[in-house]
């Protein structure tokens, strides 16, 4: 028992639940499915085609002067998950700054299907929830408090139902995880 400790006292924290948990699955099937599916930056196989992802994204970290990178290299294990579902395996802060890169992936190299425009909106989504978390005080403004529900309530909409068309094509993208419904009431409770 401990004296003081209330449910009210318990909350979802943004480092596991978003760095770590949605925001390393959406950078992830981002990667796999431009850079191995799709090979838009070219490779034979698919470890030629990580090693170019790589070389392209240092290319961004120049361009961009980025604060916080990955440490290592990208290799096919840290773009999936032991069941063979993509997901990034990076900390926290170097995946929180990735979210704008997977943006401009799916901007630049994405096509005209249902599904990129879905992806795109994800990644828009979760650009803006990280814009919202730099630019508010501890106390958000009411601006704020209007727009991350209405966020959280989209970008998990958006994503349950790219895993449903994926799951319906037999496969392994856009997992859906308990981390995802983890980000709804994030947004929907510790915001306003």
């Amino acid at each position: 028992l401990a004296v003081g400790l209330r449910q009210s006292c318990v909350m979802v924290d943004a480092l596991h639940t978003v760095d770590l948990g949605v925001a390393a699955h959406i950078i992830g099937n981002v990667f796999v499915i431009l850079a191995i599916h799709r090979a838009v930056f070219g490779g034979r196989t698919y470890d030629d085609r990580v090693k170019r992802l790589q070389q392209h994204l240092n290319d961004w970290y120049r361009r961009t002067r980025a604060t916080s990178k990955l440490q290592g290299a990208i290799t096919l294990e840290r773009l999936r998950t032991n069941g063979g579902w993509p997901m990034l395996k990076a900390n926290a802060a170097a995946t929180r700054h990735l979210a704008d890169y997977a943006l401009e992936l799916m901007e630049t190299y994405g096509n005209a299907s249902i599904e990129d425009d879905m992806a795109k909106s994800i990644c828009r989504l979760l650009v803006r929830f990280y814009t919202i978390l730099r630019e508010e005080d501890l106390i958000l403004s009411d601006a704020a408090k209007v727009e991350l529900p209405e966020l959280g309530q989209r970008l998990g909409v958006l994503y349950a139902s790219l895993s449903a068309r994926a799951l319906a094509r037999e496969q392994r993208l856009w997992k859906l995880v308990p981390k995802m419904h983890l980000f709804v009431h994030l947004c929907e409770w510790q915001g306003p």
